[in-house]
């Protein structure tokens, strides 16, 4: 096979993977180590409110929405950190007030060359914890009564 036949093979793959991945509903993106933005899918340019254009090349804790712990704001510069440490993952909880909005943040390291890479997945739980929510709130008035 010619070496433009192997490049025009690549190109095609490549595009195929791209829309393959612009379909997945998990929020997905690929940063460099330093946590600087390579790659989005569309889920993620969602998440952010960005189009992915205005996200390559940015810091990656810049562009994520504020997430809370008991009430506080919390933003996610500690993210990168963490990554550089290793495969991981975290619960967030995007609103302080109901309606919960709830993302489960993974990350895991990928060893490219010359420099490591960081991909990161987030997953809505949003609907689950409605539904666990609903199912203690039921329970509770069952005890009360």
């Amino acid at each position: 096979m010619s070496s433009e036949n192997l490049t025009d093979q690549l190109r095609n793959t490549l595009g195929r993977l791209e829309a393959a991945l612009s379909t997945v509903k998990d929020a997905l993106v690929l940063t460099n180590s330093d946590g600087v933005v390579e790659w989005t899918n569309s889920s993620f340019d969602t998440l952010v409110g960005h189009s992915r254009l205005q996200s390559l090349g940015k810091y990656l804790p810049d562009l994520l929405p504020v997430h809370y712990v008991s009430g506080r704001a919390k933003r996610s510069d500690q993210l990168i950190a963490k990554a550089a440490n290793g495969a991981g993952s975290e619960i967030w909880d995007l609103a302080p007030d109901g309606p919960r909005r709830v993302q489960e943040v993974s990350w895991s390291p990928v060893n490219l060359l010359p420099k490591p890479s960081f991909v990161f997945v987030f997953r809505d739980l949003s609907s689950i914890t409605k539904a666990q929510d609903e199912i203690k709130r039921a329970r509770d008035n069952l005890e009360q009564e």
